[in-house]
């Protein structure tokens, strides 16, 4: 692994000197002149090069007195440096070099709007051989320094034919100019942006471009989502590179890994960049795409574990009249109709409404399993002026789930698992997991002027989590195959509030553009709960299972005594500045985040505070660091150093406080568009090491020899600190339209996450969770012309290497790979859809968890209809 990194970064940093050997303008020149004029430095670099340079010394002025320090810099760069607005552009002939004298430079300044007079968001706008940009969500764009004279602006949009029109620019002066396309905005709203020109400012904080910024970010777009009938979270990661599903928490919610480490579900989740709680299934309807931001995170987020960041953007009210009705069945009872409405509630558009609902019932190929869901997310936005404007959303849910434990198999390893049926179910069939939530969220969104804006975004949130579970204290049965149970209660309540005040905006200083972002945050998270209540059971065989023996109290009948209530907050003061200069081909990146992070308990009277009992206070700063150049306008090549921390609070069986789990990243990357920024290729390479680990050890049968903090021998788990892992990978994603009509997508990864050092585990092993290999793939084609016009096929192999069970890498507990195919058949006319998908239609058999297994979907089919207008 170690070869391969090395092999990687020296293909990195030779990736712009491979272009330099195909352009003698990419040359590279070293010169350092002290007072001196334009003529003289002329004709050094003509020297140094062996280049002839041909010029007017009356136009260029070349007898200006100048201070000239290039160090291996590209020769146009420095030709540009040197002479600046004084030349319109270079030429080149074999040996010689034409300069051609600049008229003036000038600015166009302007707005494209839809055919409805609505602003045309993120069009690209570009003056041929002059410059490039993209428009904001309000429709303006600047192009500056361009040639004075008469131009040709182009604006376009993919899936959509450009508009071009004559512009005439002054020198010294800005020339504005607005453009309506033929499109409407709901036209425009239905194409896809795609490739890595797509900006995320909900999770990165920034509207720059993917492109230009030094972090590998993918997204899940909506066209993934509507062409492989999404409607789990688990599902649409697959299409991410270097995160997976590592299993479940009994069915209620589902565990990730982001990168060889787990992701933490009280820090690891944002919805439109606010926090959220992984505690049930994270799919909601009104979600528009999904956000992966890889790596470490705290100078943004704080308190933070380092793998990833899965970021949620729901849908926003449109400014027409929309509405969708669609209806999902599949085998295993599956029912799940749903409908979103959207458009103006008034005539001058400046109320907007948008509702999102669903109901969802299914059973599952496992006995006694089943689920039932309900939600229901409007949303409001108001348009108080053109500058201002007020979203509000809120979202309901309700969902209810079998409490599902798992199996465990005859031996324990997962060898002997074939030898259950994969409908096998050893949980009590009345026993459930129900979580309800009411958040609110508000964004309000004031432009102060052209470069900058500012927003205030605030959320509070209710959960309510009933817990009834079954769990195997150990995880082998006995000869005969019975096994031992308990059962727990609990009710969780967890509620909290945040805000977040962000100003984002452009300032240049000089030749320098700065695109920054500041901010201040804060979070406070509560957690009530009932003590828990648990019982034994009686076992249960694993072959031949019978329930009902042991009559269980229901969460919802057991008030129990409200407990403490424990809590986190986290406030944040952050500073990012992204340079960028040399015409956009070089860009710096430097943030800064100080953080003020608590973690405890609060004491009533009632359950006073035990006399150890300490507060966990943490103040701590997170940097990141980054480079992007630019060979080529499509072509970046990128570095990033970041850090990240884990606030883990104080052992209540010790009172000694843990200090917080440290984690810092190196990653390299290459990142293009192409086909006008239809398809977007992304490659990285990163190390992460995390020290400090503290962690816990499952089903230990007697209290352990290596150093822990505590040991229960009633669950059979030990908590233990000071352990140093480390992961390192390399990813590939690929994501557009590679052909009119052809979306695809694969995303591909090789990870090796290992201990270094650890109390509980051998250096070597490999980390619990951790597939080292990943390679998914998913192509779409539908018929643009023609009698078969919307028809559309859809194929995808997604492939996850074996991986272990638990860190200590027992033979047994080792996890075999796991891979389907997928296809789907779509068919759209008019107003009118339908699509049936296939899953793992080979009905190929595979597992996760740790100890206690639970199979993956067996082959399914799902029909999905409606209507859209």
């Amino acid at each position: 692994m170690k070869s391969l990194l090395a092999i990687v970064l020296f293909l990195l940093s030779t990736l712009s000197l491979t272009f330099g050997q195909t352009d003698i303008l990419q040359q590279r020149v070293s010169l350092q002149l002290g007072p001196t004029t334009v003529a003289q430095a002329l004709a050094a670099i003509e020297r140094e090069t062996g280049y002839e340079l041909l010029y007017s010394a009356n136009q260029l002025d070349t007898q200006r007195q100048i201070n000239v320090s290039f160090s291996n810099m590209p020769l146009k760069q420095a030709l540009e440096q040197l002479l600046g607005d004084a030349v319109n552009s270079i030429r080149v002939e074999g040996k010689r070099i034409h300069f051609q004298p600049s008229q003036g430079k000038g600015s166009v300044r302007g707005t494209v709007l839809t055919s409805d007079g609505q602003p045309a968001g993120y069009v690209t706008v570009n003056i041929r051989g002059q410059g490039s940009t993209q428009t904001d969500e309000l429709g303006r764009f600047t192009l500056d320094r361009i040639e004075s004279g008469l131009h040709t602006l182009e604006v376009s949009y993919v899936g959509l034919l450009p508009k071009r029109v004559s512009v005439s620019v002054a020198a010294g002066s800005s020339a504005e100019v607005q453009v309506q396309l033929t499109e409407n905005a709901q036209s425009l709203a239905e194409v896809v942006v795609t490739g890595q020109r797509r900006k995320t400012a909900s999770i990165t904080k920034s509207d720059v471009a993917l492109l230009d910024i030094p972090l590998s970010i993918q997204v899940v777009d909506k066209t993934l989502l509507e062409q492989q009938l999404i409607f789990d979270v688990r599902d649409a990661i697959k299409n991410v590179s270097g995160i997976t599903n590592v299993g479940t928490y009994a069915g209620g919610y589902a565990d990730y890994n982001g990168r060889g480490f787990a992701m933490n579900g009280s820090s690891n989740f944002r919805r439109n960049g606010l926090y959220m709680n992984n505690l049930s299934h994270l799919y909601n309807d009104n979600i528009e795409r999904i956000e992966v931001m890889k790596g470490p995170a705290s100078v943004m987020y704080g308190d933070i574990a380092p793998g990833a960041v899965m970021n949620f953007v729901t849908k926003k009210p449109l400014d027409y009249a929309y509405r969708q009705f669609e209806m999902k069945v599949g085998q295993y009872g599956l029912f799940r109709p749903s409908f979103d409405l959207s458009g103006p509630l008034d005539d001058e558009h400046k109320l907007l409404y948008r509702i999102n609902a669903s109901y969802e019932r299914s059973g599952s190929f496992i006995d006694h399993v089943n689920n039932q869901s309900l939600l229901f997310t409007p949303s409001v936005t108001w348009k108080i002026t053109p500058r201002l404007s007020w979203n509000v959303e809120a979202l309901f849910k309700n969902d209810e789930r079998t409490h599902n434990p798992g199996v465990v198999s005859p031996d324990g390893t997962t060898a002997t698992l074939d030898q259950l049926p994969l409908s096998r179910y050893l949980g009590e069939p009345n026993n459930q997991f129900r979580y309800r939530e009411t958040s609110v969220y508000s964004y309000i969104d004031f432009e102060l002027n052209a470069n900058w804006k500012i927003r205030n975004s605030t959320h509070y949130y209710n959960l309510q989590d009933r817990v009834e579970g079954t769990y195997f204290p150990l995880t082998v049965p006995d000869a005969s195959g019975n096994i031992v149970r308990s059962t727990w209660m609990t009710n969780f309540f967890p509620s909290g509030w945040g805000n977040n005040l962000d100003l984002m905006g452009e300032v240049k200083t000089g030749p320098i553009k700065h695109a920054l972002s500041v901010g201040v945050d804060y979070l406070r998270n509560e957690n009530g709960y009932n003590s828990v209540m648990s019982q034994e059971m009686e076992p249960i065989n694993i072959f031949t299972p019978e329930y009902g023996l042991t009559e269980v109290i229901r969460s919802n009948s057991y008030p129990g005594q409200e407990g403490p209530r424990q809590f986190f907050s986290r406030t944040g003061v952050y500073l990012q500045d992204q340079l960028s200069a040399l015409d956009n081909r070089v860009h710096l990146f430097a943030g800064l985040r100080y953080n003020f992070t608590s973690r405890g308990t609060e004491y009533a009277e009632t359950s006073p505070a035990p006399p150890a009992y300490k507060q966990d206070d943490k103040n701590l700063l997170s940097p990141r660091v980054g480079l992007v150049v630019k060979p080529k306008e499509w072509l970046s090549v990128y570095g990033s150093y970041s850090q990240s921390y884990e606030q883990n609070g104080q052992d209540m069986l010790t009172g000694q406080l843990i200090d917080q789990t440290d984690a810092d990243q190196l990653e390299v990357g290459v990142k293009t568009s192409l086909f006008r920024d239809r398809l977007g290729i992304g490659f990285a390479a990163f190390q992460i090491n995390k020290e400090n680990v503290f962690g816990y050890v499952y089903g230990l049968a007697e209290e352990p020899t290596f150093p822990h903090l505590w040991y229960d021998p009633d669950t059979k788990i030990a908590s233990y600190t000071g352990a140093h892992h480390r992961s390192r990978g390399l990813e590939l994603d690929v994501n557009g339209i590679v052909a009119p009509g052809l979306n695809v997508n694969l995303a591909a990864s090789i990870i090796d996450a290992r201990v270094v050092q650890d109390p509980a585990f051998e250096s070597g092993n490999q980390l619990s969770g951790n597939a080292r290999n990943t390679l998914n793939i998913w192509a779409n084609y539908q018929i643009q012309r023609g009698t078969l016009q919307g028809l559309s096929v859809g194929y995808g192999f997604f492939y996850k290497d074996k991986f272990y069970g638990n860190t200590n890498n027992a033979p047994g507990q080792l996890i075999g790979s796991f891979w389907t195919m997928d296809a789907s058949v779509g068919y759209r006319f008019r107003h009118f859809f339908v699509r049936g998908n296939f899953t793992n239609f080979t009905n190929q058999v595979g597992y996760l968890g740790t100890g206690r297994y639970t199979p993956q979907w067996v082959r399914r089919a799902i029909l999905s209809f409606g209507t859209q207008f």
